[in-house]
């Protein structure tokens, strides 16, 4: 909730404050009423400590945490402690690939995120530009934080894959203050796309010295930091035509079911309400996930208890179209998806594009509200 990276937590909150709202209005979990016991952790160390802390009052469940370094401490902690952590944003892999029994992951793994992004970049955005797979010249630049390099890992695996050899990969600290240096090194690269995992001041900073230092490429597409509205205000038109992977808010709505496409209408006007702006992705899925766990597992458990919150979890089973952002519900059990154990199969991502001011998703084609803009 502070800190450098407190946009992330506080638009998280948003959205399991809203689904707890209207969870509440419907009369509670089983006849009880939900109630939200925030924690602040700003730093892996006090997520640790956090969670400890949480644990020993006797909570059996925690959300968060939209940060990749303090879900990986915390979902630690609390599986030890037989508490159900239940992660709504982070993207590290490890998170749910260490055979964890007690961790719950709804939005997609890394690996989904990063092939996503090279897919796209390869296979959508290069012939955009004029480029080939074969000649196409594509760099990297990540925070050196357990998001950035678990991102930068997997989307350098997935070039491999269409034997693509980035031109530069380049890592810096998300709480620089000062990235021409490395803004030089790409400039050098001569990068035709610059793919990015970063977060919301960090991109911010890289748009506006890229601006003053002549950085010519011919597009950016990242993950986190471009998605952000702090992003487009502070950067105006210059970002207009960058992309970010993304959750995909913005979807074709007409193609959910009815009863997703009524919720999603009311948490946008009700955090439209709260904010006087449209839902941000990290505030969705707070939404989505905590849904998830108030609507269709608690009621299930029946009781607060870890056994029964997880049996209630496994079982599960939601066709996409079922939720908001287009997702269903399914959580892998041991086999089903490589290493993870409770992470959601049926969540999927997107990407987004700046196009005249508006944040617009542009891809999967079976869910995109507007067409892919040459940037």
């Amino acid at each position: 909730f502070s800190g450098p990276i407190a946009f992330l937590g506080q638009e998280t909150f948003r959205g399991v404050s809203i689904a707890a709202e209207l969870i509440n209005e419907r009369g509670g979990i089983n006849g009880r009423k939900i109630e939200l016991v925030k924690a602040d952790a700003t730093s892996p160390n006090v997520a640790r400590s956090e969670a400890e802390r949480l644990a020993d009052t006797g909570l059996k469940v925690v959300i968060g945490t939209n940060s990749s370094g303090l879900a990986i401490v915390a979902s630690q902690v609390l599986e030890r402690k037989k508490v159900i952590f239940w992660e709504p944003g982070s993207a590290a892999e490890q998170i749910t690939s260490r055979g964890f029994k007690y961790t719950f992951r709804t939005v997609p793994a890394g690996a989904a995120w990063a092939n996503t992004l090279t897919d796209f970049a390869v296979k959508q955005l290069a012939p955009k530009i004029g480029k080939t797979q074969q000649n196409v010249r594509i760099a990297i630049k990540h925070e050196d934080g357990a998001f950035g390099n678990s991102i930068a890992r997997l989307i350098q695996k997935r070039l491999e894959f269409y034997k693509i050899k980035p031109v530069a990969v380049e890592s810096y600290s998300a709480r620089s203050t000062d990235l021409s240096s490395l803004i030089l090194k790409l400039r050098a690269a001569k990068a035709d796309i610059v793919m990015s995992a970063d977060y919301p001041n960090d991109a911010i900073l890289f748009a506006r010295q890229s601006q003053e230092l002549g950085l010519k490429t011919k597009a950016i597409v990242g993950w986190a930091g471009v998605a952000s509205p702090s992003f487009r205000k502070e950067i105006g038109d210059y970002a207009d035509g960058m992309m970010s992977i993304n959750m995909p808010t913005d979807i074709d709505a007409s193609k959910l079911t009815e009863e997703a496409r009524k919720l999603r209408q009311i948490f946008r006007d009700r955090y439209m309400k709260m904010t006087n702006r449209s839902p941000t992705p990290f505030a969705a899925v707070g939404f989505d996930g905590a849904w998830i766990l108030f609507k269709y597992v608690l009621p299930k458990a029946g009781k607060m208890d870890a056994d029964a919150i997880r049996a209630a979890a496994m079982a599960l089973d939601l066709p996409e179209g079922s939720l908001p952002m287009g997702w269903g519900v399914k959580f892998s059990g041991p086999g089903q998806m490589g290493k993870h154990l409770g992470q959601n199969m049926r969540s999927f991502v997107g990407v987004t594009q700046w196009q005249n001011g508006r944040f617009n998703l542009v891809w999967p084609a079976r869910w995109a509200s507007k067409p892919l803009q040459k940037p």
